[in-house]
């Protein structure tokens, strides 16, 4: 009943990093304000959403690549691996968002709330206050529904080749994210909230990561030098979006709109340059674990964090630091034991029974 594939350490890795990367970026609010070294932790926020947008898209790009474009049924299939993977942990976590304002806990108005429900709350506009960390689910999400869609139209009524229609999609969507940035650029005062976190400017990283499956399956030895410059282009945008103050940010056009492409590159990099590796078996489960428990902690660590704020614990900054980063770890691992995984396992239950050979049926 259940597909049992060999899990790949370095993506485990990947994704461990990028949500510890998060978790280190909204940590930075316990510190001491006269830690002035603390605001360059923000880099960790956009970094690590980065590196979540390429694996989604190098992980959707592989499925996609192996999936049989002949098979009727490939689309249904996609969507519904997709969106019993993300949508019930969505659900649930606008249920405890919604309880956590009224109990006022968390800051936050429900008058937009309608949007939600179909993940159009950042289509061309700023991410409203409720469920603020909701906008790249947005972003995800959207590109779950539309991109296999296009596929399918370059493919069935274009009559072009699947990989050649992966390629040429990807390549138009990095190119429109890229102009419709540029053309909003002049007229939005914040590169966060009226560029980075609006959906249909955002594309273009998980366009990346599909780019990225296509050229895995045609090189299986990718250039050093090549990936080399993706790394230092890695750490450049870390150490650029660190340093950089806000003003300076909310005013550069190469903020607004290359530095993604450039931060998207670099994660491209890194996710390509260790595929071969294996950690040794401690290490390997460790991030495993971590990897899994990721998209929980995602949703997880801003409610714990306000829920810890309220309380006004009289400790010291590093203890609620580390109950900041404990709670988070251990809600998340409870939360994809007993309601994210039974929920993956109905998709494969389902899956299962729509599929099985005749003699079954």
């Amino acid at each position: 009943m259940h597909s049992h594939t060999e899990r790949n350490h370095w993506l485990d890795f990947c994704r461990s990093i990028a949500i510890l990367l998060v978790l280190l970026s909204h940590g930075r609010k316990i510190l001491p304000e006269d830690f002035l070294w603390r605001e360059y932790l923000r880099f960790g926020g956009f970094i690590g959403v980065e590196l979540f947008f390429v694996l989604s898209g190098y992980l959707i790009g592989g499925i996609l690549i192996r999936t049989n474009k002949q098979e009727n049924k490939w689309i249904n299939n996609f969507y519904l691996r997709r969106w019993f993977r993300t949508i019930p942990n969505y659900y649930l976590f606008i249920l405890i968002n919604i309880i956590l304002i009224y109990t006022e806990y968390r800051p936050g108005t429900l008058s937009d709330i309608g949007y939600y429900v179909f993940f159009s709350q950042n289509l061309f506009s700023p991410h409203p206050s409720f469920f603020p960390e909701a906008w790249s689910l947005a972003v995800e999400e959207i590109f779950y529904l539309t991109y296999p869609l296009t596929l399918l139209f370059f493919i069935k009524i274009l009559k072009i080749e699947q990989n050649k229609a992966m390629l040429l999609s990807s390549i138009l969507v990095i190119v429109a994210s890229l102009i419709g940035r540029i053309s909003v650029a002049n007229h939005v005062f914040s590169w966060d909230e009226g560029i980075r976190k609006i959906v249909f400017l955002r594309f273009d990283a998980l366009m990346l990561g599909v780019l990225l499956a296509l050229w895995k399956q045609k090189n299986k030895k990718p250039n050093t030098l090549i990936i080399n410059f993706g790394i230092f282009i890695f750490f450049a945008s870390i150490v650029y979006i660190a340093i950089t103050p806000n003003k300076i940010l909310d005013d550069s056009m190469f903020s607004k709109t290359i530095l993604f492409n450039f931060a998207s590159l670099g994660c491209a990099a890194v996710v390509i340059s260790g595929l071969q590796l294996n950690f040794p078996e401690v290490w390997a489960n460790f991030f495993n674990i971590l990897a899994k428990i990721s998209f929980s902690a995602y949703l997880l660590n801003l409610p714990i964090l306000s829920i810890i704020n309220k309380i006004n614990q009289p400790l010291p900054w590093w203890q609620v630091w580390l109950q900041f980063i404990t709670f988070t770890l251990l809600a998340s691992y409870m939360v994809y034991k007993y309601f994210e995984k039974p929920t993956t396992d109905l998709r494969d239950y389902i899956k299962y029974k729509t599929q099985k050979p005749s003699h079954e049926q």
